[in-house]
């Protein structure tokens, strides 16, 4: 994503050749070695250089990754798709912070308060005191309680949804 927004000939550049590369190769598969040598041979040359321009082009966008910080996490044919799969890591770590860390701050925060208080004798004692579990006080809802409830809810929710799209 870095690369496609900043960069975008680049990636362009290193799609046409990937792709060239692929058709000479197809070309090269239809062509006889021993029957149409002068051919076969042509093909094999244009497939190095364009291998290598590509090997050049993939080092050139390893090196703008570098220079942002994006470093490839794995070796890979490309640099470029392991630069975005650090990039999604990348990423995907960032939104997790964003909606977690939030959640746990907030379940900290009032560990000792009741979202809501229930009414005297509507449950058992040991129901009671689950509800308000860790810290809350007996007959509430601890945050941590609730929160749990919430995430079960919309866990059964999203597979009900899920089930829906599928039918």
């Amino acid at each position: 994503m870095y690369l496609r927004t900043t960069q975008g000939s680049l990636v362009r550049r290193q799609s046409e050749l990937k792709g060239d590369i692929m058709k000479t190769k197809q070309e090269l598969s239809r062509t006889s070695a021993q029957d149409q040598f002068a051919k076969w041979a042509k093909l094999r040359r244009s497939i190095d250089k364009k291998l290598s321009d590509l090997e050049k082009l993939s080092a050139y966008t390893d090196s703008l990754l570098r220079h942002v910080g994006a470093y490839p996490l794995r070796p890979t044919d490309s640099n470029l798709s392991s630069g975005k799969t650090a990039f999604t890591i990348a990423f995907r770590v960032f939104l997790w912070v964003i909606v977690n860390i939030p959640q746990y701050v907030i379940a900290w925060r009032y560990r000792s308060k009741g979202v809501f208080w229930l009414p005297q004798g509507w449950f058992n004692p040991v129901v009671m005191w689950w509800l308000s579990f860790p810290f809350a006080p007996r007959g509430s809802v601890s945050v941590m309680t609730w929160t749990w409830a919430c995430k079960a809810v919309l866990q059964v929710g999203e597979g009900a949804m899920k089930f829906i799209i599928r039918a």
